[in-house]
């Protein structure tokens, strides 16, 4: 039984040695999906992940219907278990997944998974994942559960996404055993807002006028804004969500 990881990528150079050092002894195997990133993103890949696939993506641009539909036709390939994550989204696995879906191999089966945001006003400057995490953990970080509803880990051939792939046409299931952790605008600094600031490059004249990926064309003066209004009414990550806290501990600390 494998598990696999599919993520696209753009200029990811600053989250990407974070995510990929994470994510590696969870998964089995991963596709990343390249969008002609032009600085050492494919590089980093190549070294901290060796083994995994880069595809150069079949778009020009960060349009959410192309780039489900691409997502979805790399599931197909897929016949085991399988999750498309973004590079902000980091999974943690409060137990081993695969004692979990061992117990499903022989069915199809699609296992809802929530997410939850961190905010800080503290500018942060993690150099390696223990101090990442470590960070996640402060009193002075706080949680909201946020973001749309779901990433879904699966063995259907493919889950016929809605556009941005938080909501499926199949029946899903509750995994309270792990937690995506989404990095959006943790932790706050120069290098994670021209990342931020950069997303609006990939996105054509159509995404624009449907108005998908509105939250990727604000200024900097408005993202902030953004984030300190949600910091507000956050809570310390020991109070919203103990066992993740607990599972950050156990891995990092």
């Amino acid at each position: 039984m494998k598990i696999t990881c599919i993520i696209h990528i753009f200029n990811e150079e600053y989250l990407l040695p974070f995510w990929l050092n994470h994510h590696k002894d969870i998964f089995d195997h991963g596709i990343i999906i390249d969008y002609n990133s032009t600085d050492s993103s494919l590089d980093i890949c190549r070294q901290i992940c060796p083994t995994w696939e880069i595809r150069q993506s079949r778009n020009e641009f960060f349009d959410a219907i192309d780039v489900d539909a691409e997502v979805m036709d790399i599931e197909k390939s897929i016949t085991c278990f399988k999750i498309a994550l973004n590079v902000t989204e980091f999974l943690c696995a409060h137990v081993n997944l695969k004692d979990i879906l061992k117990d499903y191999i022989d069915q199809q089966i699609a296992f809802n998974i929530t997410t939850i945001s961190p905010y800080s006003l503290d500018i942060l400057e993690p150099s390696n994942n223990k101090e990442l995490f470590n960070y996640l953990l402060y009193d002075t970080t706080k949680f909201r559960y946020d973001r749309p509803p779901n990433r879904y880990l699966h063995n259907y051939a493919n889950l016929s996404y809605s556009p941005g792939r938080h909501s499926i046409n199949h029946p899903s299931s509750d995994m309270n055993n792990i937690s995506i952790i989404w990095l959006g605008f943790f932790p706050m600094n120069s290098k994670l807002m021209k990342r931020k600031l950069q997303i609006k490059q990939r996105q054509s004249k159509y995404e624009i006028v449907s108005n998908f990926g509105f939250h990727h064309r604000l200024d900097e003066n408005k993202m902030l804004e953004n984030m300190n209004a949600q910091y507000q009414t956050g809570i310390p990550l020991k109070q919203i969500n103990e066992k993740l806290y607990l599972t950050i501990i156990n891995k990092y600390i």
